[in-house]
């Protein structure tokens, strides 16, 4: 016996509110539509829209169960989740990130796509500096920063704590900066990576980025991906 899913529903409080969020939010128009309910056909999958309470029928809204969906990248989950309501920020897991947020009526959705190392350099990012260049390590203070460090806001890592940043290419202490990604850095003995991050234009050679950064990385097995 083979089993197929073909199709989900969700509840709704409001067929016109919710059908005007799932087109914004699939960038299509309703498949089919009707007052009790509606269907989205995505790439073959149906998601209807059920308006429970003209049909009397007592239901609970939550995040007891999760429709997931799968975007081509990074950007485009961050492009979907602007002005949503997160209940689950942007963290990477494993080979993935992954998001939750909530519709229009009250239902979770979880969103995702998969890690893209190839994606990441390039991107551009903002970093909020909690550790300016010439600042001291909160722990280690003799450890003295001198780049900028910091963490891009929104966006968890492995270690449940944001994407963490250095830095390069500016010569003063800042609280925040924007630029683009140019490298990775891959610790085999840790599960943290940290992000390389200059302004546009500029270009640093693996060996340049390693004598900036390695106050810290020495402590590490650190690999510099480009």
């Amino acid at each position: 016996m083979e089993f197929h899913i073909n199709s989900l529903y969700l509840c709704v409080k409001d067929m016109d509110r919710a059908i005007n969020f799932y087109e914004d939010f699939f960038e299509q128009k309703v498949t089919e539509k009707s007052d009790i309910y509606s269907v989205f056909d995505v790439n073959g999958f149906r998601l209807g829209l059920f308006a429970f309470e003209k049909m009397n029928e007592p239901h609970t809204f939550g995040s007891n169960c999760l429709p997931s969906i799968s975007v081509d990248s990074l950007s485009s989950m961050q492009e979907k989740l602007k002005g949503k309501k997160l209940c689950f920020p942007i963290t990477r897991i494993k080979d993935n990130f992954v998001a939750e947020f909530i519709d229009s009526e009250g239902n979770h959705l979880e969103i995702t796509t998969t890690y893209k190392l190839h994606e990441i350099i390039g991107k551009n990012v903002t970093v909020t500096v909690d550790r300016p260049l010439g600042s001291a390590h909160p722990k280690y203070q003799d450890m003295i920063y001198p780049i900028n460090y910091g963490y891009i806001n929104g966006l968890m890592a492995q270690d449940g704590e944001e994407q963490d940043a250095y830095i390069l290419g500016v010569h003063e202490a800042v609280d925040t900066f924007t630029g683009h990604i140019i490298a990775v850095i891959k610790r085999s003995d840790d599960v943290e990576e940290k992000w390389v991050v200059c302004p546009e234009n500029s270009t640093f050679t693996k060996d340049e980025i390693m004598e900036q950064i390695e106050f810290q990385e020495k402590y590490f097995n650190s690999e510099i991906i480009m």
